[in-house]
């Protein structure tokens, strides 16, 4: 549809004007025709290469007159003249007919969804738009000048087409029985709106969700594989789509596909990444000389789907995108830990085993350990759970004892990949048995005192303990073999009660001494330590203990670390003591103190601070009679295993007394005389 509105100024040089005829192109529909005087009517009529309409005025004018006229006609060309008159008469636009001279402007406008062409000019000057007349500046990209009617300017219009750049970033996702898509496309549209985006699906690939903010609703296309997402409305700038589907994988071991990349439809540009994950049961190789259009891209990370990770990514800026894989199936690789931790008390030995199993490529769902057949009743087997790949158990069952030894199968809920971990534990008694279980510990005791076992159990008593032993995955259907352990760790440590003196010697295998702070798999403590590598079928792991019970000494409640004793003696027989003693004892009120008999106690001190002695109130000095027994208080703000100072100051007599020799210093001798 094209309009012309065209303002028309005559200027009547003499005379008076009372009629004006102006040219219309042909096809042209004349919709109004206004003047600044008043107007009678107006009457068109046909001719060769124009139609010429007459405006009747109600009053001629003297001076100037403005004809204000609207057409509109529809043209489906790709390209028309819109104004001017030909050298024979043909005429493209608005004119005025019978004028002595004719000159203006000419201004093109186009619509905002169209994008305007001059594909030819004559007779005609471009100008600026600011000496563009007022009535013809909205809008008007395209402005003219001209002088004499017989000009040409003609014009194309087509409809402006979007400018779509799409970004696409996809994740696939292998597991054990499809491929799932997760793709992200990001499009920037520009210069136009769009009403719906359209992606070309691959083969095999089935939709399972497609989510946008600007969806209206979506369709996929079997026959042509497209996938059409219509907005909510005329939209232009960031529409974003996400699409989820999945690929059914062959099955068997071993099969190749190219990865599946949804396409985006009549777009200007496309760029994308591709992201590549895989459990690390699935190998999955990259055909390197059929890619096409791809390159490596950098992994800045690990990056995890579930249990699958990040195994390769590429880019790519342009179409056609090709990138061939092969898969295959690892085998399960099973490795085991084994902790075996034994704790000796006096009565009975508690050996808790912790397995820690550690699945890779392939989950595995059973397990089965050999447990020594004499305990094989009362072993206790719980799963513990290390994080989320662990799973609980289903069942366990005890098979038919070979050699000693009873096969325990161990069923968990589902298959696990990962780290899964088994606790056993049972107790033995002194002599080897099992030990009561807690219902039968619980009961009441037959008869009080101590059992004559235990008034005549020997000091020492030695037990041989063989550890469990870690089997891998057992036989199942006829597509499940065997797995067996590709290694295995173990440790021992042996843990006592503090009143019994124990020693080990472990054999079997490649079993070795360690020491304590080379424990790795449970804590640094206990008394002895061992480690393996292997358990051979024939030369299982043991431990053979012997344990002793220490005798109970007697210890002593006070000791004197340190003494000082100063004696001071003169002429007479009486001479000074002072006594300091550093005393570390457990009694926190009463002390006894033995002294001997006809002294004179001149002070007692404890840190200091004097003291009162109180005799012992009919106690002696017991097999000696020259002490007498005295108690003191010995209360103290500290603490009661910290030393103070007692001290005793006394005098005694001694006997005989000193320097009464007949050389005594002072004294005569009357035989020297």
């Amino acid at each position: 549809m094209i309009h012309h509105d065209a303002w028309l100024t005559y200027d009547v040089l003499r005379g008076k004007l009372d009629s004006v005829e102006i040219a219309v192109p042909l096809g042209q529909r004349i919709l109004d025709i206004t003047a600044d005087a008043r107007v009678k009517g107006w009457q068109a009529r046909e001719e060769a290469n124009r139609q010429v309409v007459t405006v009747q005025l109600i009053s001629a004018v003297e001076k100037q007159v403005t004809l204000e006229v609207h057409t509109e006609a529809t043209d489906a060309a790709a390209s028309t003249d819109v104004a001017g008159v030909s050298a024979d008469g043909q005429v493209w636009g608005i004119h005025a007919v019978g004028a002595v001279r004719e000159s203006g402007q000419v201004a093109v406008r186009v619509g905002d969804d169209l994008e305007l062409t001059i594909v030819n000019q004559q007779g005609l000057t471009r100008i600026a738009a600011d000496t563009v007349d007022a009535r013809l500046q909205p809008g008007a990209a395209n402005a003219f000048r001209f002088y004499t009617p017989e000009f040409q300017l003609g014009v194309a219009a087509r409809p402006i087409e979007p400018r779509i750049i799409a970004t696409q970033h996809t994740n696939l996702v292998f597991d054990e029985t499809e491929l799932r898509l997760h793709a992200i496309i990001g499009y920037s549209v520009e210069r136009a709106g769009i009403f719906d985006v359209r992606l070309r699906v691959p083969e095999g690939i089935v939709i399972d969700d497609v989510q946008s903010p600007q969806m209206r609703e979506e369709s996929f296309d079997e026959a042509s594989r497209t996938l059409t997402v219509r907005l909510t409305q005329k939209t232009q700038g960031d529409v974003n789509i996400e699409v989820r589907g999945h690929r059914e994988l062959a099955a068997g071991d071993k099969s190749a596909l190219d990865l599946p990349l949804l396409e985006p439809v009549e777009v200007d540009r496309e760029t994308g990444t591709v992201q590549m994950f895989a459990p690390p049961g699935l190998e999955v190789v990259t055909d390197e000389a059929n890619l096409l259009a791809v390159q490596p891209a950098t992994i800045s990370r690990q990056q995890f789907q579930g249990e699958a990770v990040l195994n390769a990514a590429w880019s790519y800026t342009r179409r056609p995108v090709r990138i061939p894989v092969t898969t295959s199936r690892k085998p399960t690789r099973l490795s085991a830990s084994v902790a075996s931790i034994i704790d000796v008390q006096p009565e009975t030995t508690e050996i808790t085993t912790q397995i820690d199993y550690f699945v890779e490529f392939a989950g595995v769902d059973t397990f089965r350990i050999l447990v020594p057949e004499a305990v094989s009743p009362a072993v206790q087997i719980e799963a513990e759970s290390t994080g989320s790949n662990s799973a609980a158990i289903k069942q366990k069952t005890a098979g038919d004892a070979v050699d000693g030894w009873v096969p325990w199968t161990i069923v968990m809920q589902r298959k696990v990949t990962g780290q899964q971990r088994l606790r056993v534990t049972y107790r033995l008694t002194r002599d080897g048995g099992i030990a009561a279980d807690a219902a039968a510990a619980a009961a009441p005791p037959a008869a009080t005192g101590t059992p004559a076992a235990t008034a005549n159990e020997p000091a020492e008593s030695s037990l041989q303990l063989p550890l469990i032993r870690v089997q891998g995955k057992p036989a199942g259907a006829a597509d499940e073999p065997e797995v067996p352990l590709s290694r295995i760790l173990g440790e021992v440590r042996v843990s006592k009660e503090r009143s019994l003196s124990v020693t080990a010697a472990a054999s079997g295998g490649d079993v070795e001494p360690i020491d304590i702070r080379e424990l790795t798999l449970v804590p640094q403590e206990g008394a002895i330590a061992y480690r393996y590598y292997r358990q051979p079928d024939d030369a299982g792991v043991s431990v053979e203990l012997t344990r002793e019970r220490h005798e109970i000494q007697e210890v002593a409640a006070t000791v004197v670390e340190a003494g000082l004793i100063e004696i001071a003696i003169g002429r007479d027989a009486v001479a000074s003591y002072r006594a300091q003693y550093r005393v570390r004892t457990a009694l926190r009120q009463r002390l006894r103190i033995d002294l001997p008999k006809d002294l004179e106690l001149l002070g007692v001190f404890v840190d200091g601070v004097e003291e009162d002695l109180s005799p012992v109130t009919g106690e002696t000095g017991g097999a000696d009679p020259t002490v007498v027994p005295y108690e003191i208080n010995v209360s103290r703000r500290g603490r009661s295993d910290e030393a103070f100072v007692l001290t005793l100051q006394f005098n005694w007599v001694v006997n005989p007394p000193p320097f009464e020799s007949m050389f005594g210093r002072g004294r005569s001798c009357s035989r020297c005389q």
